[in-house]
């Protein structure tokens, strides 16, 4: 497995907006790639603004397509953020996936 791990300053008062579109447009547009398994967004309680969105793939190859076809999500996300954003790419080494989503 592979995760993809961005993280974000965003501007005040744009939490909320971040999620929407994790929600509304990230995680509806990866469900659809086969390799795709899961999306976690997270906010920070002690850095006000600093949040995390990390997708996790069945395989590189599979992460690196969706990103080379769906580069357009920057467009949602760029608005929201006060500079650009840092990935980061890991080789996932355990993982239990057993949580329902955090709606």
């Amino acid at each position: 497995m592979y995760a993809r791990i961005v993280e974000c300053t965003l501007k005040p008062d744009k939490i909320q907006d971040f999620n929407r579109v994790l929600s509304d447009k990230v995680f509806p547009a990866a469900g659809e790639d086969p390799g795709f398994v899961d999306l976690i967004g997270m906010v920070s309680d002690s850095h006000p603004g600093l949040a995390i969105a990390i997708t996790v793939w069945e395989d590189r190859q599979s992460a690196d397509r969706f990103y080379a076809q769906q580069s357009p999500m920057m467009e949602f996300l760029s608005p929201l953020m006060e500079k650009p954003p840092t990935v980061a790419h890991y080789t996932v080494t355990h993982h239990r996936f057993s949580a329902g989503p955090a709606v």
